[in-house]
């Protein structure tokens, strides 16, 4: 997976319904919130490292929200 655009990630929170923001806890997303970010994720081809602490939906969470930063 190539790196994304702060846009790129921007757009993958607002198609999700997922807040902006360094605030936007994962454990209180909706179950369709994650599975809206599950599916970008496959959008995108995105991989999490098989060490990574946590679910892939958790970790593209971050990812996401960092990048839209």
């Amino acid at each position: 997976m190539a790196r994304l655009s702060r846009s790129a990630a921007c757009e993958i929170l607002d198609r999700a319904g997922v807040p902006r923001g360094g605030d936007s806890d994962f454990y209180v997303l909706r179950s369709s919130q994650v599975d809206a970010l599950l599916t970008e994720a496959k959008r995108v081809r995105y991989r999490k490292s098989k060490n990574a602490p946590g679910s892939t939906a958790r970790m593209f969470h971050k990812y996401v929200q960092k990048r839209c930063r």
